[in-house]
């Protein structure tokens, strides 16, 4: 048996690659950088070493609030198994709780300053064109921190017409030691809403001049005509647009109108104090949170 030769398969012949080109095609050119605002988007205040103790402190009083009524609670309970444990551990505890609200209110707003988070009540201010922002924020700015020095001398002169009272609150504690974190605490906000305005200390000297030049007006308008007054609410009114923070407009308000009557301007912190220390004020979280519990049971059982 005679064995034939095997034969090969053929392979076919792949195409030949392309020789390589020794053209150089250059990376795609990185795309043009926008051009730089000039205006300073002032960022989150770095973490200083007095931060801490400012963070503290609103906890502080946020555990007073929640802590003083579950003692009261828990007291009461108590007294009902054993007659002498106190009904009321804490003397005045109502009283304390009511006033740690004023102290959350005014640490609050000094946290919302220096991290730049003041609730303001128009967001027109990001649609300014870049070359104008900065004289926007200029402007608000010295605007704003007039309004607070006025607030922190209103609210200086009733601290101290409450000081020669001196009304104990609870524990030992007078009521112008609350009194005292209305002025302390406009003062921290003035300093923050002018340094804050931006990053390089010439704006910084403009916007305090002009703040400075703003509330110099004020001791030399008494009874100004109506005409002043229109346009000192239209003046109100742009830095309103401007994104300037509520609490300058309702103060901005409030000044404007006292200017043109005989009340003196401590009635604004003394009526502040009458709202914020309500008993109502704190079981306002609460309702919240029961209200939220009442719709997510609501919507489990759908």
């Amino acid at each position: 048996m005679s064995l034939k030769p095997r034969k090969k398969k053929s392979v076919p012949a792949t195409a030949k690659s392309p020789a390589p080109s020794h053209s150089f095609d250059p990376p795609a050119a990185p795309a043009k950088k926008q051009a730089a605002s000039h205006s300073f988007e002032p960022p989150a205040a770095a973490r200083a070493p007095w931060h801490y103790p400012e963070n503290l402190l609103l906890t502080f009083f946020f555990a007073v609030m929640l802590l003083l009524p579950l003692i009261d609670i828990l007291g009461r309970k108590l007294h009902q198994v054993i007659d002498f444990f106190p009904a009321n551990p804490v003397s005045g505890s109502l009283n304390l709780v009511a006033h740690s609200t004023l102290a959350v209110m005014m640490v609050g707003g000094a946290i919302a300053a220096r991290e730049g988070k003041l609730l303001a009540l128009s967001t027109t201010a990001s649609l300014i064109p870049g070359r104008f922002k900065t004289a926007a924020r200029v402007f608000t700015a010295a605007l704003g921190a007039a309004i607070t020095l006025y607030l922190a001398k209103a609210s200086l002169d009733y601290m101290m017409i409450e000081k020669q009272v001196d009304l104990i609150i609870a524990c030992g504690i007078p009521k112008w030691g609350f009194l005292a974190l209305l002025p302390i605490g406009f003062a921290v906000i003035l300093c923050r809403l002018i340094w804050r305005v931006s990053d390089k200390n010439l704006i910084r000297l403009v916007t305090l001049g002009a703040a400075a030049a703003l509330a110099a007006l004020g001791p030399a308008i008494q009874h100004p005509a109506q005409g002043f007054i229109y346009l000192a609410f239209a003046v109100l009114i742009v830095a309103i647009v401007l994104g300037a923070p509520v609490f300058v407009a309702l103060g901005g308000a409030a000044l404007i109108f006292l200017w043109n009557s005989d009340t003196p301007i401590s009635s604004i912190p003394a009526e502040t104090y009458r709202m914020v220390v309500s008993p109502t004020i704190p079981t306002i979280p609460l309702f919240t949170r029961s209200e939220e519990r009442r719709v997510g049971k609501e919507c489990r059982s759908r």
